[in-house]
């Protein structure tokens, strides 16, 4: 009689295989580690703009760090006191467009001795007020000997904020002991790449938080030019067929407007689609300037959707398959979770900036909207999506 005994034996290989490849698959994802919390000193809290906080890099050769708040109009260079804390330099806060009160900075990225600021070029739907602040504002209206209009909530779901100051991306220089070259700042729009852009131009009259257009990431591909460089935008939104992240690659050049007034001219390379899962891009780091080292993508959601703030690595390629790249998604790797700290629970993760890379564990810093002074964190990953030990 034959034996069943090699049937048996295979089906419990089988069996085994399944079960681990089915625990690999369900395994929960790496958390970044946090190392340390850094400090912000000295920083304005005047319109709560310490509360807002949207993105970071550090300034080569003095070592100190730019900041941007998203509800301003300005950015804030501090210098480094010692390994973890920064405080803010005497004439340190900077204006980039003087007599405009809100540029919705939400991108901030630096090269050599350069930096670069963007705006999130996004459109913004008025909230309804809830029925005790209505309640609220027909009491002040009545002792004014006036009424709320019956209509004062529609009338502001209805009305689509449009804020020409959210358009620009700024360029300046800044010297190695932290000052502003006078005279270097520098700005252009990328209104007319939205407005021309084969996929993007139908998102240009959305609101941001309905799937609409906006910009929060911004890393510099980095080249050994001065004032000639390429960009990679990252948008927060759209998301497109509830998977893809899109990503603009821009060249930036030194132009002349009108009144033979300096700007940048920006005109667009490439177009990028990246797998997140559904979750739109919420800051960008380049992580140097040796070929193959990529970048660090924050990624979270368009809106206020209960998902989890995740890091990537991408190599700055596309993640869409075609027949001679049937491996693009391996473009991108997931690295890890950003942890619920204590910041996190008071904020969100907005901006993130790589600081290193050493036997496979990268450190980057992550800075919180919505927390007083941005409490940023250093923290590591593996880039294999290991867990750090």
């Amino acid at each position: 009689m034959e034996s069943n005994i090699p049937k048996i034996v295979f089906t419990i290989i089988f069996l085994v295989l399944f079960f681990l490849s089915s625990v690999a698959l369900c395994a929960p994802p790496q958390m970044a580690k946090l190392i340390e919390s850094w400090e912000l000193l000295s920083f304005p809290t005047g319109n709560n703009e310490h509360m807002n906080i949207s993105g970071l890099t550090m300034v080569a050769g003095s070592g100190g760090m730019v900041v941007g708040a998203d509800e301003l109009s300005h950015i804030h260079i501090l210098q480094r006191i010692d390994g973890k804390t920064f405080k803010l330099m005497e004439d340190g806060t900077i204006p980039l467009s003087p007599g405009e009160t809100e540029l919705d900075i939400e991108g901030v990225a630096g090269f050599d001795n350069f930096i670069w600021v963007i705006g999130s070029h996004s459109l913004s739907r008025k909230s309804i007020r809830t029925p005790q602040e209505l309640k609220g504002k027909a009491d002040k209206k009545k002792k004014n000997g006036k009424s709320l209009s019956r209509s004062y909530n529609r009338d502001r779901f209805e009305t689509i904020k449009v804020e020409p100051s959210r358009e620009w991306l700024y360029r300046l220089e800044v010297k190695d002991n932290g000052a502003v070259e006078r005279g270097t700042i520098v700005r252009g729009s990328l209104r007319d790449i939205f407005a021309n852009h084969p996929v993007l131009s139908r998102f240009c009259n959305i609101p941001s938080k309905e799937n609409g257009l906006d910009i929060e990431g911004l890393a510099v591909v980095q080249k050994k030019r001065k004032k000639s460089s390429h960009l990679l935008v990252g948008l927060r939104g759209p998301v497109l067929q509830g998977a893809f992240a899109v990503v603009l690659k821009v060249s930036v050049k030194d132009g002349t407007g009108m009144s033979n007034k300096p700007i940048l001219d920006v005109k667009l390379k490439d177009t990028y689609y990246l797998s997140l899962d559904g979750r739109g891009i919420r800051g960008m780091s380049s992580m140097g300037s040796k070929a193959g080292d990529g970048y660090l993508i924050l990624a979270g959601p368009v809106g206020g959707a209960p998902v989890s703030y995740t890091l990537y690595h991408w190599n700055g390629a596309d993640t869409i398959p075609e027949i001679d790249s049937l491996d693009a998604q391996q473009n991108l790797t997931e690295l890890c979770q950003i942890p619920v700290t204590d910041a996190a629970l008071r904020g969100k993760p907005e901006g993130v900036h790589f600081l290193s890379e050493e036997n496979g564990v990268v450190s980057f810093l992550i800075v919180y909207d919505s927390v007083a002074n941005g409490a940023p964190g250093l923290f590591t990953c593996r880039l294999d999506g290991s867990v750090v030990k």
